[in-house]
C-alpha cells in the first residue's frame, strides 16, 4: 500500500477530480463550477488523497446544510426526505467520492470516507450518504458500512430526472436517463 496524503482540493486539483469524476460517475456529473463552490465555503469541504507522487488517488466532497438545502439537493423522494430529516438538522452530507482504480482496495475510500466524517461532526446532528447502487458491485457502500454507516433506504430510479434535466451519462445505463437506485446511509 503506497502512502496517501490527505488536503483540501485547490484549484490546481480540478482538472484531475473531472477526469477522475468523469471515469468513475460518468460524463459531466462533476463541473468545475460545482468544484469551485467547495473552496473557500465554510459549510462545503472538497479533500483529496495523494500518493507521495503527488497524483491525486482520490477525492471526496462533503457539506452540512439544513433541511431545505437537503430537499434542494434530493432529486426525488422529497417527502419522504422532509419527514425522516425534519427534526436531524444541521445534517451532514457525504456527497461524492471517487478512487483512482490504479489504487483501488488500498483503503482510499476509508481514509476519505473517515475524514469526511470527521469534519461533519464538528457541526451535523446526523451524516447521511446517497450512494450509487451498482448492482452487482457497491464498493462504496462496503466503505460506508465499514465506517459505521447504515442503509435505511433504498431508492429505485434516483437520478432519472435529474440525469434527464442536466443530460449527464451514467457509467452504467449511458446516454439519459439513468435508472439506478440510490442507497441512503446514516451515521
Amino acid at each position: 500500500m503506497s502512502m496517501n496524503f490527505i488536503s483540501p482540493i485547490n484549484q490546481a486539483d480540478f482538472k484531475e477530480i473531472l477526469t477522475l469524476s468523469d471515469k468513475l460517475l460518468g460524463a459531466g456529473y462533476l463541473d468545475e463550477m460545482q468544484l469551485q463552490k467547495y473552496l473557500g465555503d465554510k459549510h462545503k469541504t472538497g479533500i483529496v488523497s495523494k500518493s507521495s507522487k503527488g497524483e491525486i488517488t482520490g477525492f471526496q466532497l462533503v457539506l452540512t446544510c439544513e433541511l431545505d438545502e437537503l430537499l434542494q439537493m434530493s432529486v426525488s423522494e422529497h417527502n419522504w426526505f422532509k419527514e425522516y430529516f425534519s427534526s436531524k438538522a444541521p445534517i451532514g452530507v457525504i456527497k461524492t467520492v471517487g478512487v483512482n482504480p490504479e489504487y483501488k482496495n488500498q483503503g482510499i475510500g476509508t481514509l476519505l470516507t473517515s475524514k469526511g466524517i470527521e469534519i461533519l461532526q464538528k457541526e451535523a446532528t446526523t451524516i447521511i450518504s446517497m450512494c450509487w447502487d451498482q448492482k452487482d458491485d457497491t464498493p462504496f457502500a462496503r466503505v460506508l458500512e465499514k465506517c459505521n454507516i447504515h442503509l435505511i433506504k433504498t431508492i429505485p430510479a434516483y437520478w432519472e430526472e435529474d440525469s434527464l434535466a442536466k443530460e449527464y451519462s451514467c457509467k452504467i445505463c449511458g446516454e439519459p436517463p439513468c435508472l439506478c437506485a440510490a442507497l441512503i446511509y446514516e451515521f
